[in-house]
């Protein structure tokens, strides 16, 4: 997995009741991964912006998603958004006061040379 990549909720998500409400996704939503992070019990979070326009993130393995379309860096340029988080991921809380532009920058030149 990776960001930009699209991806489709394959099974409800756990955890997402309110009020007697569900308040997830619904199975079959497809949406785009924005941000990855590993948490050091063998979980991973996947932050997503959902066609529906939601942003709500995804558990792995607890939430059940299929990898629909893997992003092409080569075919589908890369946003701002994305570079901010590449920024942020390679870097961390370095660059926490950098300014956008900056962050922008960063993640470009390490998206491009793999090198802090």
């Amino acid at each position: 997995m990776r960001v930009g990549d699209k991806i489709k909720l394959t099974q409800k998500m756990n955890g997402e009741i309110f009020n007697g409400e569900y308040r997830g996704i619904e199975v079959g939503t497809e949406g785009t991964i924005v941000k990855i992070s590993e948490f050091g019990n063998g979980e991973t979070k996947l932050d997503v912006n959902w066609e529906n326009g939601r942003t709500l993130g995804v558990i792995i393995p607890e939430d059940k998603i299929k990898i629909i379309k893997e992003h092409n860096y080569f075919e589908e340029p890369l946003c701002d958004e994305h570079f901010i988080e590449i920024a942020r991921d390679a870097y961390g809380s370095s660059v926490r006061d950098n300014s956008k532009q900056e962050l922008i920058n960063l993640g470009k030149k390490y998206h491009e040379t793999g090198e802090e």
